[in-house]
């Protein structure tokens, strides 16, 4: 496998980690925005309901008042305890990183005439950065779709008549090899 090509699927892989941090920034977001409308609605309910309790002295009010109220102040608690907002900003950190990432190295290898040197300084530049970018990051759960069937890289050699032959990892996925599985293989 050539250098550029290596160099694209680590720019796959960057993509679908920044597309995936993009989507937990927004859920992040999202949750946080609902949870704060609500807690501020509980708390102006229970305010209000104070008020008229102190008017009234009715007794449906002043439970409205302090379960809005607990509700609201448990709740407050809970956030923060959970901490959405810095959820967020982790994850919007690390979508803008990656995404700053992807777009200088795809600018670096759309220029023409990129020696071997050059690819192989533009993939050390990424791994470097893609670690440093993880390493600061919430972890999450990516799925990259492969292009290849797993059937596709089976590999079977036989070395010499001692050395039993292989079969790559990815070839296990395929029900149709279950039958090559046996303790005279090994797998790469």
């Amino acid at each position: 496998m050539n250098k550029k090509q290596l160099i694209n699927d680590l720019l796959t892989e960057v993509k679908a980690k920044r597309i995936k941090y993009h989507k937990k920034m927004v859920k992040y977001k999202s949750l946080d925005d609902v949870t704060e409308a609500l807690l501020i609605g509980c708390n102006a309910i229970g305010v209000s309901s104070l008020f008229i309790t102190l008017q009234n002295l009715n007794m449906e009010t002043m439970i409205i008042a302090t379960t809005f109220s607990t509700i609201g102040s448990v709740g407050g608690a809970i956030k923060r305890v959970v901490n959405l907002v810095g959820k967020f900003e982790s994850f919007k950190t690390s979508y803008n990183q990656l995404s700053d990432l992807e777009r200088e190295s795809r600018i670096i290898l759309a220029r023409n005439h990129l020696t071997s040197n050059d690819c192989e300084d533009l993939l050390n530049s990424i791994s470097q950065r893609l670690s440093l970018i993880e390493d600061s990051s919430l972890p999450i759960e990516i799925k990259i779709e492969s292009e290849k069937k797993p059937c596709d890289s089976l590999e079977i050699e036989m070395m010499n008549e001692w050395s039993p032959p292989s079969i790559c990892s990815s070839c296990l996925k395929n029900e149709t090899l279950e039958f090559y599985l046996n303790e005279n293989f090994t797998l790469n």
